[in-house]
């Protein structure tokens, strides 16, 4: 009686992404299948109501303006930021110079002092 055995597949070859990186182009593993399936949907025509165009474009069209709006907020709150930032740095740098002055008085008035000590 003949044996039957069912063919074995085998698990597809994994390459770590940092090695698939460092192998020249030539080298690098091809995801045939794959592309195979994508270019069988890219071929297919698809065409779309004039309903369905217009309701396209206004979507393209709401996203655009979002987009843009978003992107002048984000602008504005880093230049808002950056303004702050500016005063901070001033406000920090005054406070300072004043504390030092504050200090040399009292470092003066303790010398001073200990002068009068001495004697």
């Amino acid at each position: 009686k003949p044996v039957e055995r069912t063919t074995r597949r085998f698990n597809a070859l994994t390459v770590p992404k940092a090695l698939q990186a460092a192998l020249p182009f030539k080298s690098k593993p091809k995801l045939d299948q794959k592309q195979a399936r994508k270019s069988l949907q890219a071929r297919r025509a698809v065409i779309a109501e004039p309903e369905e165009r217009r309701e396209n474009t206004f979507m393209q069209q709401l996203h655009t303006m979002h987009n843009e709006r978003e992107r002048k907020r984000k602008k504005k709150a880093t230049e808002k930021k950056a303004d702050f930032e500016k005063k901070r740095k001033r406000e920090m740098e005054a406070d300072e110079a004043a504390s030092k002055k504050i200090r040399k008085k009292e470092y003066v008035k303790k010398g001073m002092q200990e002068k009068k000590w001495a004697k």
